[in-house]
This record gives C-alpha cells, sequence and structure tokens, in this order.
C-alpha cells in the first residue's frame, strides 16, 4: 500500500516517537510510506527525525503522493503547534484521524488564537453543543475551563466529523466517536517503542528500607501529585523512608502549589528533577520502587507514561478511569478518581511490605506491556483495517460534498431530498 502519514516529527514530540516506530514497521513490511509534517510555526522549523520521504510541502513530490497515495492518516493530539497542520492538508485530501487524545481544548484555543477568534469560542462551542455549554464556556476561569471542557465540550466532535474514518487507542472515548464520524472507527493499541530495561538486573529492596517513589513528565494538576504526597503523608514512618521524585518540566506556579502542599502536610520527601535527558528518565524508571501514574480528570486516549512505566518492571499506581482503566487488573494497581488518599496510600504500603510480591507484578506487565503496545502489533492492526478505509473514502468525500452543497442550499439533514441523496449514494457504493 502508499500511504501518507501526516505527524509532528521532531525529537520533542512523544507522536512523532510513535509515528516513526510505525512507520518504520510499516516500510519493513513492503508498504510505501511518505511523511507529511504537521507542525506550524517555529515547530515546523525543527529537524526531522529521519529524512526518509519527508514530504516538502508545495513540491512536486507532495503533489504526486497526494493524488497516487492509497489513505492518508493523521495523527491529533492537544497541540496545536503540533498539529496546526492538519487544516491545509484537509483542504488537500480527506484523511483518517488517529485520535491521540480525546479532548482537545488546547489544540482548539490554539487555533482560534492563531486566527484571532478567541472571541468566537463561545458561539463555536453553543453551535456545536448547545447553549448551555456555550455559556459554561463564555462564564469559565482558566481554572475551571479544563473541567468544564472535559464534562461539557470536549471538541471530540470538532475533529472527527469530517474525517473518512479514525482510529482510537481505547475504547473509553469511542461512543462518543462514533456518533460524530460517519466513517470507520477502530481501536488499536497505541504502539510506543521503548527502550529495554534489564529486568533480571531490577533490585529488590528489603522490607523497611526507602522507598523509590517516581512520577514523570510535564507536572500539571492533573496528574495528582498532590494526592501522592497526601497519601503518604498519612503513614508518618513511611513518609519518612520515601524519596518521591519528579521527572519532567514543572512551571514556578505549579512548584509552589506543590511545595505548599508538602508543608501543609509535613510531607520532605519530594524532589523536582525538571526536565531530564532521555537517559535520566530511563534510570529513573530503573530505580523506582514503584510509579505513580495518576490523572484526574483522564485525557489521553493513551498513556505513554504508564505503557513506558509498565515496561520497567516497576509496579505501576493507575487512576480507575478513561485509558487506564481499560489495563488489566492484573498488572496495574488502580485507585479511583474518587476514592480517599487511605485508597492509593494502601497500594504504596503494599509495594512498600510486599516487595517480592510487587516486583513479579511488574515482571508481568512489562511481559505484556512489550507485546500489547508494540509496532509490531499496531501494524498487524493497521493492515486488518485499512482497507476498510480506503473502500470508504468515495463514499464519504462524495457523501460529505453533497451534504455542505444540500446546506448551501438551506436544505437540513433531515429533509427528503437529503435522505434520497444517501439512498442514491448506498446503491452506488453497495453500502
Amino acid at each position: 500500500m502508499k500511504i501518507i502519514w501526516a505527524t509532528p516529527y521532531s525529537e520533542h514530540s512523544a507522536i512523532a516517537r510513535y509515528s516513526q516506530a510505525v512507520v518504520t514497521e510499516l516500510r519493513d513490511r513492503g508498504h510505501h510510506v511518505a511523511i507529511y509534517r504537521t507542525e506550524v510555526g517555529a515547530d515546523a522549523e525543527l529537524p526531522p527525525r529521519e529524512n526518509a520521504c519527508v514530504l516538502v510541502h508545495g513540491s512536486e513530490e507532495e503533489h504526486h503522493w497526494l493524488h497516487e497515495a492509497d489513505l492518508v492518516i493523521a495523527n491529533v493530539g492537544d497541540h496545536f503547534a503540533y498539529h496546526g497542520g492538519l487544516f491545509e492538508l484537509a483542504q488537500k485530501r480527506p484523511y483518517v484521524a488517529v485520535l491521540h487524545d480525546w479532548c482537545v481544548l488546547n489544540f482548539f484555543w490554539g487555533w482560534l488564537l492563531a486566527n484571532h477568534r478567541s472571541h468566537h469560542a463561545a458561539r463555536l462551542i453553543t453551535g456545536m453543543y448547545g447553549e448551555k455549554a456555550g455559556e459554561l464556556c463564555a462564564t469559565a476561569t482558566w481554572e475551571n475551563l479544563l473541567e468544564r471542557a472535559t464534562q461539557h465540550f470536549p471538541l471530540t466532535e470538532w475533529i472527527t466529523s469530517d474525517t473518512l474514518g479514525c482510529i482510537i487507542h481505547s475504547e473509553f472515548y469511542g461512543e462518543r466517536v462514533r456518533n460524530s464520524c460517519a466513517g470507520p472507527v477502530h481501536k488499536l493499541s497505541l504502539a510506543y517503542p521503548v527502550e529495554a530495561f534489564d529486568l533480571d538486573s531490577r533490585a529488590v529492596t528489603p522490607a523497611g528500607g526507602p522507598l523509590a517513589v517516581r512520577t514523570f513528565g510535564m507536572v500539571n494538576p492533573n496528574k495528582r501529585i498532590d494526592r501522592v504526597i497526601r497519601a503518604l503523608a498519612r503513614d508518618p514512618a513511611l513518609a519518612a523512608r520515601t524519596d518521591y521524585r519528579v521527572l519532567g518540566p514543572v512551571d514556578d506556579g505549579e512548584r509552589r502549589r506543590l511545595e505548599q502542599v508538602c508543608s501543609e502536610v509535613g510531607f520532605t520527601g519530594l524532589t523536582f528533577e525538571g526536565r531530564v535527558s532521555n537517559e535520566r528518565l530511563h534510570e529513573g524508571m530503573a530505580e523506582a520502587d514503584v510509579i505513580c501514574c495518576l490523572r484526574d480528570p483522564a485525557l489521553e486516549g493513551a498513556s505513554a507514561s504508564a505503557i513506558e512505566g509498565m515496561q520497567s518492571g516497576a509496579p505501576v499506581i493507575v487512576s480507575d478511569a478513561g485509558f487506564y482503566a481499560e489495563l488489566p487488573d492484573e498488572y496495574v494497581l488502580k485507585v479511583g478518581t474518587h476514592e480517599p488518599e487511605g485508597a492509593l496510600l494502601g497500594h504504596l504500603q503494599f509495594v512498600d511490605r510486599e516487595r517480592e510480591h510487587a516486583r513479579r507484578i511488574g515482571l508481568a506487565a512489562a511481559a505484556w506491556a512489550a507485546r500489547e503496545f508494540s509496532a509490531s502489533n499496531y501494524v498487524d492492526g493497521l493492515e486488518q483495517v485499512i482497507p476498510g478505509f480506503i473502500a470508504a473514502e468515495p463514499y464519504l468525500f462524495n457523501a460529505q460534498e453533497l451534504g455542505r452543497e444540500l446546506g448551501r442550499m438551506g436544505l437540513p439533514g433531515n429533509s427528503k431530498a437529503a435522505a434520497n441523496v444517501t439512498n442514491t449514494l448506498e446503491r452506488m457504493f453497495s453500502l
């Protein structure tokens, strides 16, 4: 097959890391794949991960690929600088969307700002979700905007409505996507390449010794680091032995907030390492006795942090929500987003007191995750679903074009004329 794979493609992007693994696997199986970069602004100038057929926008080669490719597959995340080029791509050819996030508020807001339309946000939300959602958007503050968006206007439909179909990475947002996308929707387990860990040499610290707790990635309130701190503080003896390190960028405001939480509860074991190298990140996972990967709300279609943490061989504590809730119970320790801190403390105490048992859970999770989240497994799935996307493209393209024309004529989607068009298309394409 001949495929255009649209994605951010710099070293800074986790989606680029996933894309490189998937594209390499596709090419190894004999498929022809070209990279269409979707970054905008300064990010578009960053060098690509590798130069094998990265299309130059506006070039003859790009024109040829857009005309000849069997399918265009485009990755969508919640960061406008990485995905803003999707709007130009959509004008050139329709695509199948890979949804890495189900709530794309930041992407939507970045698009508004780039087009000097931020004052239109509430009106656009009203058009998609109704007057109540529009009012909630109009009266939101920066402190509650994300919470309101996840509950009332996640913008999933803004992304999916004009696509040829979608690939999702967990089922918790599948119904919403299927209700808004006219094309096929398929779930595949995210492929995320992880540098191999030396699991045989992972040391088990004796019970009663120091407890190495780790959290990874961009520090923000929905990672619930404050919840880990408060849980540990409920057991002063355990808290005194805990070395809790957070590896990832943190802004001054969030650092001060979490330090204030530590001060309130008397926890002294927190260390912010800030942005670290890939080598230090790998080392941090290898030295962990337990990894905390909490989210509230759970926004990602899948979590690279959880996938990488599981493959480290350390037991991983996750929120029982979203993608994390779909992980098998035997491989992770789950805590409800509304459970009291005592439930989280119970998992931390289990890891501390039953270190051999916890290590066995971690090693079993590592073996399962290495298979489930591999590029090979992902491309097995792609090869099964891509023919259906290809078959649906001409039908969906014509249906969307005719739908827009009916709209320009003032005919609603439930009109007799629209029904006649739908019936004709179904006969034409034997659907």
